[in-house]
């Protein structure tokens, strides 16, 4: 029998300010989200978040590479 590894992540930890910033816009622009929802996202993109920082060097420890 095979020794299997099952890795999940829930959330989406490579949802830096940067790329929030870019898919707010598009989606404003495309008319997805409203000026008002959109206003209210821009207010929380750059909240601290245990994304790349935390969750990212889980995820590389886990794997073998160092963080």
């Amino acid at each position: 029998m095979a020794d299997i590894h099952i890795l999940t992540v829930q959330g989406h930890p490579e949802f830096t300010e940067p790329i929030s910033s870019a898919i707010i816009a598009a989606r404003l622009k495309t008319g997805v989200m409203d000026a008002k929802t959109a206003e209210e996202a821009e207010t929380r993109k750059g909240w601290r978040n245990d994304g790349v920082g935390v969750v990212g060097k889980i995820i590389l420890g886990i794997v073998g590479v160092a963080a």
